[in-house]
């Protein structure tokens, strides 16, 4: 009776993706043919599977150099008409400003120098006839310099960009088109100043864990265990913290941080089992990976995973630099990707 009941629905299936076939247009038409043909002889491909997809992966990742500096070495011996130096210029203007703020994490940038290039880059975009379509946001790369400046690194998000959830959330329940303006506005100005006066911490330049709740008594055991915490101590835990950047690291996720002093590698990679909060500091319970390769060529670090119960750690969460992504082999083999502000420049 099940097996018919499948069948029934697979034919139901197979009939709506028919008629929505001789909807599509002929030449659309054509092509989704072929592709069915194929996926009905050869089945669906497993793209995480394919050889020739990681190989494509790894040789696109080689190409690209790890860093902005080859593109713009690049760029800038390509030949093109006359025509267009002016728009090849503002974007390799606009191209240096990125190379800037990605530097700006590992290597101070000198007063003024941030300024400078977003101005160039703006009067560039100018003249290669671009001012019409500029926008506020291009303005607000101005203000990058005195952020930069006054806190030490750079905003994830721009402030009013991410307000508009909040205007949304009471505007798109407001009914009163009399005062309509002066309503949102107020709802948005009391839900802010209730915002402003949680904890104090509202622009805290710490990691932070978030939606805490109280720790299990297992993690409580193995905190105390590690003499981080005493019997009477208040521990929160979360699946989430976001990094003092501004990133979010959830549980199980693999995340670098600096290696001890004389290792071959200077990152260490590893998995984060719990997000903990104690005494108002943010930490994480870890277990490192074995270091087995690095190889800047292909910008690619390998490490391999512990089997069985693995040996944990605990860290600042302000010690962490990033989550990474990585690819997991059959044996437990780690290919990381390291952002591109983590690897070495080239000479």
């Amino acid at each position: 009776m099940a097996a018919s009941s499948s069948q029934a629905a697979k034919k139901q299936k197979l009939e709506r993706l028919e008629d929505f076939r001789r909807g599509v247009p002929f030449v659309t038409c054509s092509a989704l043919s072929a592709i069915l043909g194929k996926v009905e002889k050869e089945g669906v491909p497993e793209l995480h599977g394919r050889k020739n997809l990681k190989e494509a992966v790894q040789q696109r990742l080689a190409s690209m150099a790890g860093d902005h500096g080859p593109v713009i070495k690049i760029l800038e011996a390509v030949k093109i008409g006359e025509e267009m130096q002016d728009a090849k210029a503002a974007l390799l203007a606009w191209l240096h400003v990125m190379e800037l703020l990605v530097d700006a994490v590992v290597k101070p940038l000198w007063p003024g120098q941030l300024l400078a290039s977003c101005e160039k880059a703006m009067v560039l975009t100018v003249a290669a006839g671009w001012g019409a379509v500029m926008r506020p946001k291009f303005h607000w790369t101005l203000h990058l310099e005195s952020c930069y400046q006054r806190f030490g690194f750079l905003p994830a998000c721009w402030s009013l960009e991410r307000k508009h959830k909040t205007a949304r959330k009471y505007g798109t329940a407001s009914s009163n088109t009399v005062r309509f303006e002066t309503s949102l506005l107020e709802e948005v100005t009391a839900e802010h100043l209730a915002c402003l006066g949680k904890d104090g911490d509202a622009f805290s330049l710490q990691a932070q864990v978030l939606q805490p709740h109280a720790a299990t008594a297992k993690l409580k055991r193995m905190l105390m265990q590690y003499n981080v915490m005493g019997q009477e101590d208040e521990c929160m835990t979360s699946s989430m913290i976001r990094l003092r950047h501004g990133a979010i690291v959830k549980r199980g996720d693999m995340v670098l941080h600096a290696a001890e002093p004389g290792q071959e590698c200077a990152y260490t990679c590893a998995k984060v089992h719990y997000c903990i909060q104690l005494h108002k500091t943010a930490l994480v319970m870890l277990s490192a990976a074995v270091f087995l390769q690095q190889r800047w060529d292909q910008n690619m670090l390998k490490f391999r995973e512990e089997q069985g119960d693995p040996q944990v750690y605990i860290s600042y969460a302000d010690d962490l630099l990033c989550s990474v992504v990585h690819n997991k082999a059959h044996d437990g083999t780690l290919t990381v990707l390291p952002p591109a502000y983590l690897r070495p420049k080239p000479c």
